[in-house]
């Protein structure tokens, strides 16, 4: 299961009545051991406050907590440096996830009624995950990078031409022969590359090479594969290792701003002639409550700041409405973090979400907006 199905089995989460759940993101590195188990320590301390003693709630929360700390003590592998935990325990269906990534979370320690995902989303937003295939005619080499380094090498060459042909051959039909043989060299790679990016759930693909073979490969490219194709880089088979992968981050460092600054310009053209967009919390997640959203925009210095939820329908609100739920009618509402409710939703009901760096003009809109699917 890759992180975009975790992420989405972690927001379609419903509540629990006194079965609280833990979301937990440490800071693995061996040098912030002290520091992570004070904060481990004081976030404890403070929780075991929260519950009175003896309670459904409070052995819940324990339970919880004693496999996260059997997780912490038996599971992580060294190599990684960050881990996002969640668990709930219940006397019939418990659930936990344990997930381990190479780059250090800040520390978080949440007890909610459903799971903190933010960190989560803004990880996947900018862990610059991606395949490269740089490829001539006579061989390619396909390579998938992560969190900065190389994961995965393909290495692929064409066969050699025979040594000796039948006299009988023509010119024309030697000429079919060496055409025939690199079309199934280029179907052969793009095979190769599919089947990395299923099996691996990548979403992101770099091409580089002569400008012949780039021809000759798009035209195999599936559909599937056109959607995920970022960027067309200008990458040397012959450079070595590190100078590929220095090349391809900086290619793929170029897609992610410019991403996230044609959405953002997006956002602007479209609330400035009253289209499909909406700016501000509160618009947002009315857009959001109706399943209207098409792409949400989050600005990294969102504050934390709460909401109402109906505990029916799941209507939310900026402000807790009066009396009963607009949507259902229901009377109860309970508060719930607005961040965390929008990106919930927006992982529910299929929106993409970019996380915008350094935006001081959605940050004049309470730093979200939405592009929308319809009015």
């Amino acid at each position: 299961m890759n992180i975009q199905d975790q992420i989405k089995q972690l927001a379609a989460l419903e509540p629990v009545a006194e079965a609280p759940l833990i979301s937990l993101y440490l800071d693995m590195n061996p040098h912030e051991k002290l520091s992570r188990d004070l904060f481990i320590k004081d976030k404890l301390a403070l929780f075991d406050k929260a519950y009175a003693a003896g309670s459904t709630s409070a052995r819940s929360f324990q339970n919880s907590w004693q496999r996260i700390e059997s997780f912490l003590q038996h599971e992580v592998e060294p190599v990684n440096k960050g881990v996002a935990l969640f668990a709930r325990w219940q006397p019939d269906v418990n659930y936990f996830l344990g997930l381990q990534i190479p780059q250090p979370f800040e520390n978080r320690f949440v007890v909610d009624s459903v799971p903190h995902i933010f960190p989560l989303v803004a990880y996947q937003d900018n862990s610059y995950h991606y395949v490269v295939m740089v490829s001539d005619s006579r061989q390619a080499k396909i390579f998938e990078v992560q969190f900065g380094s190389i994961r995965d090498i393909h290495d692929l060459e064409r066969p050699e031409d025979a040594k000796s042909f039948r006299s009988e051959w023509t010119r024309l039909h030697y000429r079919n022969w060496k055409k025939d043989k690199q079309r199934r060299f280029v179907k052969a790679k793009v095979k190769v590359l599919e089947d990395l990016m299923r099996q691996k759930g990548i979403e992101h693909l770099i091409l580089a090479g002569d400008e012949v073979m780039l021809g000759e490969i798009r035209r195999e490219l599936s559909k599937w594969l056109q959607e995920r194709v970022v960027e067309v880089a200008d990458l040397d088979l012959r450079s070595k290792e590190n100078d590929l992968l220095a090349d391809s981050l900086a290619a793929f460092a170029r897609f992610e701003r410019e991403e996230s600054n044609n959405s953002v310009e997006q956002l602007q053209q479209e609330a400035a002639t009253d289209g499909l967009a909406v700016l501000g919390d509160e618009a947002t997640l009315q857009a959001l409550n109706h399943a209207r959203v098409d792409q949400l925009l989050v600005e990294m210095s969102f504050a934390a700041r709460s909401a109402w939820k109906c505990e029916a329908c799941e209507y939310a609100a900026v402000r807790k409405p009066e009396g009963q739920c607009p949507q259902c009618g229901a009377p109860d509402f309970c508060e719930v973090d607005l961040k965390e409710e929008l990106i919930r939703k927006a992982v529910l009901f299929d929106a993409s979400i970019e996380t915008v760096e350094d935006s001081a003009w959605l940050r004049r809109y309470d730093a979200v907006g939405a592009l929308l699917r319809y009015k």
